[in-house]
Order: C-alpha cells, then structure tokens, then sequence
C-alpha cells in the first residue's frame, strides 16, 4: 500500500495584519521539512509521499503572536481521497500547536 499525506493550516490573527507563522513537517524521509507563510493568506497546505503504513506525520506551528488556527492532517491510500485524519480546532488564540497521526490502516 502507497499512502499520501496532506498537512493543512488556517490561520486567522483577527486583524490581518503581517504576521509570519513558521511551520515544520516531517517529509517521507523522516527529515523535517520547514515553511513559513504570511498569515494575511489565511490557508497553507502541502502534500508529502508516497509513505508507508506505521508513518508518523506531524505537523508543529509556532507564531511570534496569538492567533485562531485549525491544524488538519488527510491521509490517502492508494490514490483514494483524501481522508481527515487528525485535526485541531480549537477556538482558542495561542501561539503555538502540534497535530500527529501513525497511519495504522
């Protein structure tokens, strides 16, 4: 079995000011894969694989200020759609959060 894994970031700081919000994802090397994106996009997402069964995807967001964000991580098997896997969605304004999923199926 092929699996593919998308991690998924909103990002709302209520003000749509320029605030920059570092990501960090484990790619199908198991090497740390880093990002930064402007939070004035509102959205961020990338697509990691093919992985293999036992996989640990993790997804870890810091920014410098209090912001809403929603982490996601979609899995697919085998060209299926992708599934939502793990998500976090709190409504509570932080400045940091961490989302992982073991694909176990």
């Amino acid at each position: 079995d092929e699996y593919y894994v998308r991690y998924e970031l909103y990002v709302d700081d209520g003000l749509h000011s320029r605030t920059m919000v570092d990501i960090t994802v484990n790619d199908e090397n198991n090497n740390d894969e880093n990002f930064t994106f402007n939070a004035d996009s509102y959205s961020w997402g990338t697509i990691i694989g093919p992985v293999q069964k036992g996989f640990n995807a993790t997804l870890g967001v810091s920014v410098e200020t209090e912001v809403l964000m929603y982490l996601k991580i979609h899995v697919s098997k085998n060209d299926s759609p992708f599934a939502i896997k793990a998500n976090d969605s709190s409504d509570t304004y932080r400045t940091s959060g961490q989302l992982s999923y073991t694909i176990d199926y």
